[in-house]
């Protein structure tokens, strides 16, 4: 099932193209994670989806229809205006008061959901920046969202409140069905949750990927060591190739029968080559070298 269609959105901010004709589909079940450098135009792309920014041309579907899409979406995209002298029950509440409603059992699901149900009556603004980003998603769950959408939800974190977050959106897509859309540049966190990869650079979506397929892709690559420290020729010539130093990262996909002639026409001796699985980083640098 579908849970939401971008088609052929375009913004523009002046003579900045900030999204550039993006098309992308997400299916229910599904942790979708948008990576990109700063500036690729993640976070407009999903303030578009959440209505917050109007789009130039294209259009954004949620399942059959073109609906509210805030009615459909929970989401986490900035800072969110939470009362810093109220606990994390009352923020809650204040904010089911704006929409008409009234049930401090369903507050008190969502705390548990989210893991603040011992929170108790601390203050907002003594709260973890961990607490603070567990409250957003409580927020975003609270109207009974299926989707979910994160921007930069791993940002400032230590460790452990990665982990927390990590198994949190884990357990929500699994227990709950969940469907996330989240833009990170966490990316060795993200590998590890995402089930699909769609990788923007300059406002384009350059590649999507699922992660079996990134897995299949990133498993199966090698490494050649070379006799040359300035590979910078080939760095532009190669596809599929990432060059650190004077070795060069290959992927399953990339034609090395055509890499090998390269490397001998221009004189490049091979000292060695090993198998090497790569990194999402890995991956997303190859790409966007492409773009460069």
């Amino acid at each position: 099932m579908m849970i939401l269609e971008c088609k052929n959105v375009i913004k523009n901010y002046g003579k900045n193209r900030a999204v550039d004709n993006v098309s992308l589909k997400i299916e229910k079940g599904e942790i979708y994670g948008l990576i990109g450098v700063n500036g690729a135009g993640k976070s407009t792309l999903l303030k578009m989806v959440l209505g917050i920014v109007s789009l130039d041309e294209g259009s954004i579907r949620f399942g059959d229809e073109i609906i509210d899409n805030r009615v459909r979406a929970g989401a986490m995209i900035e800072a969110n205006s939470f009362y810093n002298d109220q606990d994390a029950f009352h923020n809650l509440k204040y904010f089911q008061m704006i929409y008409g409603e009234k049930n401090d059992q369903k507050i008190k699901e969502v705390l548990e959901l989210v893991g603040l149900s011992d929170a108790g009556k601390k203050r907002f603004s003594n709260f973890s920046l961990g607490m603070r980003q567990r409250l957003g998603i409580a927020l975003a769950l609270l109207y009974d969202s299926s989707f979910i959408i994160l921007d930069e939800p791993l940002n400032g974190l230590d460790p452990l409140g990665i982990a927390d977050m990590r198994e949190l959106i884990v357990s929500l897509q699994k227990e709950k069905d969940v469907t996330f859309l989240i833009s990170s540049h966490n990316l060795p966190e993200l590998s590890q949750v995402a089930t699909r990869f769609g990788i923007m650079h300059k406002g384009r979506l350059l590649k999507e990927v699922t992660d079996k397929d990134l897995k299949s892709i990133c498993q199966n690559g090698q490494m050649i060591l070379t006799d040359r420290d300035d590979l910078n020729e080939i760095r532009k010539m190669a596809e599929d190739v990432l060059v650190v130093n004077n070795k060069m990262i290959l992927t399953e996909t990339c034609d090395r029968k055509r890499l090998y002639k390269m490397l001998e026409e221009k004189g490049i001796g091979i000292l060695g080559t090993e198998a090497y699985e790569l990194s999402l980083e890995d991956y997303f640098r190859i790409i966007i070298k492409r773009e460069r």
